[in-house]
Formats: C-alpha cells, structure tokens, sequence
C-alpha cells in the first residue's frame, strides 16, 4: 500500500501536480483507520500520542460504554456487555448513568441522573478519581473501573471494586 501511493504521488509530482494538494491523502507518517501507534507513541502520557482534546489515545482504543453489565456483583458500565470501556465527556447512555449513580451512592456525590457525561460529571468523576487513587484525568475507562468502587446489585446501597 505504502508502495503504491509512493507511485501516485511520485507520478503526479512528475506532471506538475503539487501532492499537497490531493485531498484526503494522508502522508507517509500519518496514521490511517486500522493503523496502531508506534510503541513509543502509545505510551500513556506522551504528548505526541495525545488527541486533539487532550484525550488519552489508548483510551480511545476502547469501545465507548454503552449499556452496564453485572461484574463482579456490582453494576458497571460495559459496551455490550465488556467492561473495558471508556466514557469521556460528550458521551451519553445508560453506562454513564450508572457511572453517575456508583458516584452518587459510593462516593456521596449529588449528581443528576441524566446519562450525560457532561461538566459536573466529569469533575464528579476527577473527585472519584482522587479518591479511588488513579489519575484523576475525568475519563472513565478500564483503570478507573478497577480503581474506583461500584453500587453492589446484590445488596443496595453498598459499593463493591470489581477486576
């Protein structure tokens, strides 16, 4: 593949053609769909590796939480039925009205029950973060499920850390 648009570009850079300005053509170094991150890319943390919005690429690498699963007898956020998901602010489903509810309930936190992820249930969830002693970065995703406790479905009003 690398090959063949090394030709095209190289063929159209032939006839006068300026290769900047073939749309939607992405560069040797740029990462397409389906590409992964070089290893010292992928690395948490790493400037380079962030988004545009500051999300954590590997992060993103995770489906985003879409429904909640029973884990370890606590209800969590899950994207079809897996718990290694992520929400960030912006999402909104049912998953993160749980993640609303396990704060409310296990971390005394006054959150409207709504599934939007949006400004309170993200500093919410930095409040949380401090707490369950992970980076408090206000992105939920398999680090924070591990890390924080959850509403127990066996015995209400109890929170549980699950794997």
């Amino acid at each position: 593949m690398k090959l063949m648009r090394r030709s095209i570009v190289t063929l159209v850079a032939a006839i006068g053609i300026s290769a900047c300005g073939l749309e939607g053509e992405p560069g040797e170094d740029e990462l397409q769909d389906g590409d992964e991150l070089p290893a010292e890319q992928a690395e948490a943390g790493d400037p380079e590796a962030a988004a545009p919005d500051g999300t954590d690429p590997l992060l993103l690498a995770t489906p985003t939480c879409n429904g909640v699963a029973n884990w370890g007898g606590a209800a969590v956020p899950a994207f079809n039925g897996n718990v290694s998901c992520n929400m960030v602010r912006g999402t909104n489903s049912g998953a993160v009205r749980q993640l609303q509810r396990s704060m409310n309930v296990c971390y005394g936190e006054h959150l409207v029950l709504d599934g939007d992820f949006g400004g309170n249930t993200e500093a919410a969830l930095r409040r949380t973060q401090a707490k369950a002693g992970t980076a408090a970065d206000g992105q939920y995703g398999p680090n924070t499920r591990r890390a924080m406790r959850h509403e127990s479905n066996d015995v209400p009003g109890t929170c549980l850390r699950v794997p």
